[in-house]
């Protein structure tokens, strides 16, 4: 073990081998100690749902704000070490459709416009919710709002508990634990009414089970997108992508954008396989 003392000042200074030897070591520890603490932070930064986004909305922004996702703040062609060490975005004012169905991120803290800081995204997060039907139970973006999520009964994000009314600041616009980007309920509905017979045709379908805000058997438009996905040929339909028919049971989401509509993303009839 090295002799390590005290010298006082105006004694020559002369540092043994050992001793340097030993102040070296321990400035090694620290060096190593911080890299890990480093990559520990960021190993917990990244589990956290926390990743990190610009603010390129053209304000500054306020905690619980949200930021429409416009892609990486850092590509891998511009530089792939970087790229691969975090995930960073570039943050919009949102709008619909390119943020609507999950891509969009609550900021959980004030960030300046241009100035990067830290969001939830894909993850439980605390947001506002301006709530156009206290029933409904999950939110999208607000089109050109950076404030607010808005209630949807088919949005992308999960009201996992809302602020009660009486206990609100604003009436409509409540604070909520919402679970981000957790897909548009999908549930079954069967075709009650089929128009006309050039393609594509128009529908409408009632659910089979209800909830608070749309009981089962209440009729709504539905938007076949396979029909749109998968034109006919010149001789008509092909026999794996045949129109629906009244009484079919196929898989829908609730789309609440323009008009309110159910919408069948892929086509299948339940118990089918899907059109390809």
């Amino acid at each position: 073990m090295p002799m390590l003392k005290h010298v006082r000042s105006g004694d020559p200074l002369v540092i043994p081998a050992s001793t340097f030897n030993t102040f070296v070591d321990a400035a090694r520890d620290f060096q190593q100690r911080q890299r890990d603490r480093s990559r520990d932070a960021e190993r917990d930064f990244r589990q956290s749902g926390l990743v990190l986004v610009r603010n390129e909305s053209g304000a500054d922004r306020g905690r619980f704000d949200v930021l429409g996702i416009n892609g990486p703040l850092i590509t891998r062609q511009q530089n792939p070490d970087e790229f691969a060490r975090r995930i960073a975005f570039r943050g919009a004012l949102p709008a619909d459709p390119a943020h609507s169905g999950g891509r969009f991120a609550v900021l959980t803290e004030p960030v300046r416009a241009g100035a990067t800081g830290r969001a939830w995204f894909g993850s439980p997060a605390i947001a506002r919710v301006l709530f156009r039907d206290e029933g409904h139970p999950a939110a999208d973006i607000k089109d050109w709002d950076a404030n607010v999520l808005e209630s949807n009964p088919g949005g992308s994000s999960l009201i996992v508990a809302a602020e009660p009314p009486q206990e609100r600041e604003v009436a409509d616009i409540g604070l909520c634990i919402v679970l981000l980007n957790a897909g548009s309920p999908v549930f079954p509905v069967q075709v009650t009414e089929v128009e006309g017979n050039a393609w594509p045709r128009a529908y409408r379908a009632s659910r089979l089970r209800g909830n608070s805000f749309l009981p089962a058997g209440a009729s709504q438009p539905l938007l076949n997108l396979a029909e749109l996905r998968y034109p006919p040929p010149t001789e008509g339909f092909s026999a794996s992508c045949d129109p629906l028919a009244v009484g079919d049971v196929v898989p829908a989401a609730w789309w609440n954008r323009a008009e309110q509509r159910f919408e069948c993303r892929e086509f299948r009839l339940f118990g089918s396989t899907p059109c390809t």
